[in-house]
């Protein structure tokens, strides 16, 4: 009878230890479960933060951007309205002589005239480009940079896209403008000699060398080293987004620190898994405190049909 009281005791405690065996097996591998939702949970905050700070950051670059180009525009328009005002001036209060060679005066009026239009018309583009700036800086930035991916903000400008596809064009005819305003102006320099100073002879002639060697300076040392300001953007400077690329080179620059993220643990989760019958083996067969491994606690079938014999 004692016998078969202490079996059942025995098969009771087993039952129990089984049972709160499992039941600590279970909670950790929920509270693995939960570290791991911390992980991800935190990770994901962390790259929303550093996602703003990039995106603001990118956006006080683009305004500096913006604000230099603007400052650009405003030079280059300040300094045409300068020099074509100057040509009005100069054809306002000039002294005609009533002698003057009426083919003098009609490269002068048309020189002149043609300095005064061409100084008139950058003026107007570079102002007409200063508005659309301000536009597109107030109201569409904001939105083009949001519409980037978080990968594309090193590579991508928003403005300079939008420069290239809208601006470009009417900048460069406009720098045009000048630089044909600034060779007539010098022109006009030379002009205003034989028309000023007939009877001297030798004024036009210094006038038109002085001219002649300042248009001489203007296109080698100066126009010279500044040519490129007119060509097209090559492919090295112009952004990703304005250039034809390959499905696969497309496909790879959208790809985000959380889709490598979530591929790192899906992985982790799919190992985790196929040892999870390894380590219910390696969990009967624990070691005591000094290596030697443990006597394997015998099962209930086991334990009962021990009983049954004893009895």
């Amino acid at each position: 009878m004692n016998a078969v009281v202490g079996a059942m005791m025995g098969s009771y405690d087993l039952q129990n230890a089984q049972r709160w065996r499992t039941e600590d097996m279970e909670h950790r591998k929920q509270e693995i479960q939960w570290r791991e939702d911390d992980v991800k949970r935190q990770h994901a905050w962390r790259l929303e933060d550093i996602e703003r700070e990039r995106r603001l950051q990118k956006l006080e670059n683009e305004r500096r951007v913006t604000d230099a180009r603007s400052e650009q525009l405003s030079a280059v328009s300040n300094l045409s309205a300068l020099l074509g005002g100057f040509a009005m001036v100069a054809n306002v209060e000039i002294n005609l002589p009533e002698d003057v060679a009426w083919s003098v005066m009609f490269l002068y009026g048309t020189v002149s005239a043609s300095v005064i239009l061409c100084m008139l018309c950058c003026m107007l583009m570079c102002t007409l480009l200063l508005l659309a700036i301000t536009r597109y800086a107030s109201l569409d930035l904001e939105n083009d940079l949001r519409l980037l991916d978080f990968d594309q903000l090193d590579v991508e400008s928003p403005f300079y896209v939008w420069w290239l596809k809208r601006c470009e064009k009417d900048w460069q005819l406009a720098y045009g403008f000048f630089r044909i305003g600034i060779f007539l102006f010098l022109w006009t320099v030379a002009l205003v000699g034989w028309v000023q100073f007939e009877r001297t002879i030798y004024a036009g002639i210094g006038m038109s060398v002085i001219s002649f060697l300042s248009f001489v300076f203007w296109q080698v040392r100066i126009e010279s080293k500044w040519r490129y300001l007119l060509e097209s953007p090559d492919g090295a400077s112009v952004p990703p987004s304005y250039q034809p690329v390959s499905d696969e080179e497309a496909r790879l620059r959208t790809r985000s620190l959380t889709e490598l993220f979530e591929r790192v643990f899906t992985t982790r989760n799919h190992t985790s898994n196929t040892n999870t019958g390894r380590t219910a083996d390696v969990d009967d067969r624990r070691t005591t405190r000094y290596g030697a491994l443990a006597t394997p606690r015998p099962s209930h079938d086991a334990a009962a049909s021990e009983a049954r014999r004893r009895v």
